[in-house]
């Protein structure tokens, strides 16, 4: 009969030590996300600010980087126009028209290296004509990310 009851008291000892731990845990869990719910918000609104003071200067290094891309193809540029920006639930994007002219080879390296870049430059649409031999002319539609925080 000892032996039961002294078996019942250790998985009742058991069990409080593992309603402590929880209460330890839970405690914890309660004072870290008191912290993030004050520091979240700071945080979000200097990113915030961060990207506001710095988006004119974020879409003159994408444009900067098209024209070194075009550059190092060797391609040439015919035209270019600035569309409207629109904006996006994650940020906004300023769409461009660019028309090109050059050697396929060189076009499709202007191409991958947009592709590859970490400028966030997308070209969605894009038309190309052979002109005469190896010269062909494209037609690009390019947009240009900007990512925002909320």
């Amino acid at each position: 009969m000892y032996a039961w009851a002294d078996s019942v008291i250790t998985g009742e000892r058991v069990a409080v030590n593992q309603l402590q731990q929880q209460l330890m845990q839970l405690t914890q869990a309660e004072r870290v996300t008191n912290e993030l719910s004050t520091v979240l918000p700071k945080l979000r609104k200097r990113v915030k600010d961060y990207v506001a003071s710095n988006t004119d200067e974020w879409q003159q290094k994408q444009f900067d980087h098209m024209i070194t891309e075009v550059q190092k193809a060797g391609v040439q540029i015919n035209s270019y126009n600035d569309e409207r920006e629109k904006k996006k639930p994650w940020g906004f994007y300023r769409a461009g028209q660019v028309s090109l002219l050059g050697k396929f080879d060189q076009m499709s390296r202007f191409f991958l290296a947009l592709k590859q870049s970490p400028y966030m430059i997308q070209c969605n649409r894009i038309h190309i004509n052979r002109i005469d031999g190896d010269t062909f002319s494209a037609s690009c539609g390019l947009k240009f990310m900007t990512a925002t925080f909320a």
